[in-house]
């Protein structure tokens, strides 16, 4: 399951209307909307209550090894393009001067950049150039950190202002959402794929959960091996012949020396 955490209903509202979801009227802190089928839940945190939303809905519905958290929503930035959206490779808390360093182990469409997430709004002028600003990222990397592994977040952030001056009205800003909300939906898509990691596949093939049942290695090794696997996915690398070569060549089962020369040799093939 993708869950995709957004501040405000506007931020929100065409990933609902492009995925089809629907209001899960049991929950009463937070506006929360899903699609089994889609695979896909989305949780509206409100402003100054993100980490709450992100404990609260990962303790009702404890991700797995293969979920993905995506906190998606805008942003300013000084020195940025309006209605560009990028993926945050560094978020820091202004408040509590922390710095948070989401893995990012796959290919993806967005230009990078760094996040810093305010208590507050900030002031046009006040912004520092070169730095995206927000106020959800930190607590929501944060409290997510307790359920998830830092390559299952996720961080996209549209640029819609450059200062709380330079807000543009309600239409306006919700117009820019739909604009920014489509060019995600593809990626959002690939990760949904990936999450049902071991699901729909036809008679044959190798599944992960296969693999990982014949690399007899450590348990940082198979964490290791479940990385390349999901970095394979998302980049619909065709891993399978690889592991087919190694099973015809009686090299899977392995035992734990040759589970680290099978390891240096995928990782030789990615990179």
């Amino acid at each position: 399951m993708v869950t995709v955490y957004c501040a405000l209903y506007q931020e929100a509202q065409e990933l609902i209307r492009i995925y089809h979801l629907k209001k899960e009227t049991d929950r009463r802190h937070f506006q929360t909307f899903s699609s089994e089928e889609a695979k896909i839940r989305l949780v509206v945190t409100g402003v100054g209550t993100a980490a709450t939303a992100v404990a609260e809905t990962s303790t009702l519905y404890p991700p797995g090894k293969t979920d993905v958290l995506v906190n998606f929503g805008s942003c300013g930035g000084s020195g940025f393009s309006l209605e560009e959206v990028y993926l945050c490779n560094k978020i820091v808390d202004a408040a509590g001067g922390r710095t948070y360093y989401p893995d990012i182990l796959y290919r993806h469409p967005f230009p990078e950049a760094e996040i810093t997430s305010f208590p507050r709004p900030q002031a046009f002028g006040q912004l520092p150039k070169g730095v995206l600003c927000d106020m959800e990222a930190a607590a929501v990397y944060q409290s997510g950190s307790y359920y998830y592994s830092t390559h299952q977040m996720i961080f996209l952030k549209a640029v819609t202002d450059h200062g709380v001056t330079g807000k543009v009205s309600s239409l306006e800003f919700g117009e820019q959402m739909k604009t920014m909300t489509a060019r995600v939906t593809g990626f959002l898509d690939r990760l949904r794929e990936i999450s049902a990691l071991d699901g729909g596949r036809k008679p044959g093939q190798l599944s992960p959960a296969w693999i990982l049942e014949e690399f007899h290695g450590s348990k940082t090794m198979c964490e290791e091996l479940r990385q390349l696997l999901r970095y394979f996915e998302l980049t619909g690398t065709d891993y399978e012949t690889v592991f087919h070569e190694y099973r015809r060549s009686g090299r899977l089962p392995c035992d734990k020396r040759e589970g680290k020369k099978i390891l240096e040799e995928l990782k030789s093939r990615l990179f």
